[in-house]
């Protein structure tokens, strides 16, 4: 076959560097032809190939990490029998030390500054996500390109295309706002938001006067930014103010009655919720609140801010610092702005209703590791495998769902419709005096030991009150903490002083925003 002059090369300040990731078994050929033309058209140099890169005795993972840190393009080859191979690990999400193909899969979608591209090979077709383990399942969500045997020089130029076009995508947060302007701007928009809504046909609710509540400034943000940063010692609480597709619990306590016509004008859910259920029956309660929560859940900027930060921090070459994550919401916003970005975490669920029909496990927390079977804590005073280390530091990001969830799972265990919601179902389970019998040691003790950042999260909600008063057993938090609320009242914030927080006014997702453009002006400045 006539060999193909290679495509012509666009000026660039630095040449591509290019990793292949692939199977012996099925893609071995391939690999080399592919590597063959790349070599010739970035360089040898430029091109990763195990079988022609590495020398004798070079650590292969640290070959990966070096090209990683300046890379281009990581290709993930993927042929007729990698998915085989895949599934024949048991169980799917452990770790297995010698699958390097994993390891390296692992290692691109989490730390690789340039783009993952997989390259299907012959008539293979990508993978649903739901057959890789978790880990590496965001390379499903992947564009992918194909490199079949027949249009085996075609398809290298329009992949040569590929590579020189990516780019490392990185985070532009808004310029030309201040933090102070974005979180007093976002009181007004936040007063708009709600005119708006009522506007629409949502029940309008008696609402205790407002009073003038600061919003944060710049010198809090800088605060909470150095204890995130420089301590990892920020617990992100998030309340129903904050969500994705979801209705906050005011709007949701409205849909149920009115779907119901129980005539309430009560905006607390627990109460609508426990009418419903006596009522009608959990079933249709369930039923409805499905249909509520449904279309899937979208990540908003505080979501996303979170995902973010341990990578921004990567970049930024700073210390290593994870985030233990509590939300009382029961969507899965947050995880999927995980999951967008790749981004490691561990997953700690209540479940309400238990893992089956027979209410197994009820009343206790699933942990979802990162890299293995999910697990029923049994014995929450006992249990060490959350990533805490004894001085509270985390080895990745956990979210806590502290009110379970409507949806979800992972390998054999489901958790849709675990959810804590009506008056009951807290007092079952929440508003135990031991609640060291509920919620992990390990969760309890970085919940207190360290500074509370609760966005969205309404006090006039008594459920959520509840646990509050549990965990802290109605003393003040010991450290200071903050609570951002965008309508804030007296009342509430009263409240809050009387628990050593500090409430202030600012739309959630503005004040995410006004973090994420101080870490960028922090780090411009440190440049």
């Amino acid at each position: 076959m006539t060999r193909r002059a290679p495509v012509a090369k666009r000026a660039a300040p630095e040449p591509a560097k290019v990793f292949i990731n692939y199977r012996h078994e099925d893609a071995e050929e391939a690999a080399v032809r592919l590597y063959e033309r790349l070599a010739a058209e970035f360089g040898d140099d430029n091109v990763f190939l195990d079988a022609k890169t590495l020398g004798v005795g070079t650590k292969w993972l640290e070959q990966i990490k070096a090209h990683g840190d300046r890379g281009s393009a990581f290709l993930a080859l993927i042929g007729s029998q990698w998915l085989a191979r895949l599934e024949q690990r048991k169980p799917l999400t452990a770790r297995d030390a010698q699958d390097y193909v994993m390891l390296e899969l692992e290692l691109a979608l989490h730390r690789w500054r340039g783009k993952v591209i997989p390259v299907l090979l012959g008539r293979t077709s990508m993978p649903a996500a739901v057959k890789l383990p978790k880990p590496i399942r965001a390379l499903a969500g992947l564009q992918a390109t194909h490199l079949r045997a027949l249009s085996f020089d075609e398809d290298v130029d329009q992949l040569i295309e590929q590579i020189r076009a990516a780019p490392v995508e990185q985070h532009a947060p808004p310029d030309g706002e201040t933090a102070r302007e974005s979180a007093v701007a976002s009181t007004a928009g936040a007063r708009h938001d709600r005119g708006q809504a009522d506007a629409q046909g949502s029940p309008t609710q008696v609402r205790p006067k407002r009073t003038a509540i600061a919003a944060p400034d710049e010198d809090h943000y800088g605060l909470v930014l150095s204890k995130m940063v420089d301590q990892g010692s920020v617990v992100p609480v998030l309340g129903s103010g904050v969500r994705g597709a979801l209705p906050d619990a005011d709007r949701l306590a409205a849909h149920l009655s009115q779907r119901f016509h129980l005539g309430l004008d009560s905006p607390d859910l627990a109460e609508v919720a426990q009418r419903v259920a006596v009522s009608e029956g959990f079933s249709f309660l369930d039923r409805a609140m499905f249909e509520a929560l449904s279309p899937g859940p979208e990540p908003q900027d505080v979501h996303r801010l979170l995902a973010r930060f341990p990578a921004r921090l990567r970049e930024a070459g700073a210390a290593e610092r994870y985030q233990m994550i509590l939300t009382t919401n029961y969507d899965s916003a947050l995880e999927q702005a995980f999951d967008e970005q790749s981004e490691e975490y561990d997953l700690a669920v209540f479940l309400a209703t238990g893992t089956d029909a027979a209410g197994t496990n009820k009343g206790k927390f699933l942990h979802v590791p990162w890299q293995d079977e999910p697990r029923v804590v049994s014995e929450p005073a006992k249990y060490r495998d959350l990533g805490i280390d004894r001085f509270d530091d985390l080895e990745r990001t956990l979210i806590v769902k502290v009110h379970g969830a409507a949806e979800g799972g992972e390998g054999d265990y489901r958790w849709d419709g675990n959810y804590v919601l009506t008056e009951d179902q807290y007092i079952d389970y929440l508003a135990t005096d031991q609640i060291v019998r509920l919620v992990p040691n390990q969760i309890l003790n970085k919940l207190t030991g360290s500074h509370c950042l609760f966005l969205g999260y309404a006090l006039r909600e008594w459920s959520l009150r509840v646990f509050l008063k549990r965990v802290w057993q109605g003393r003040p938090l010991a450290n200071r903490s903050w609570a951002i609320e965008r309508e804030p009242d007296a009342w509430e914030c009263d409240c809050w002083k009387a628990l050593n927080v500090e409430m202030l006014a600012a739309n959630a997702d503005d004040y995410a925003n006004a973090l994420d453009a101080l870490m960028t002006r922090s780090r411009a400045g440190s440049s």
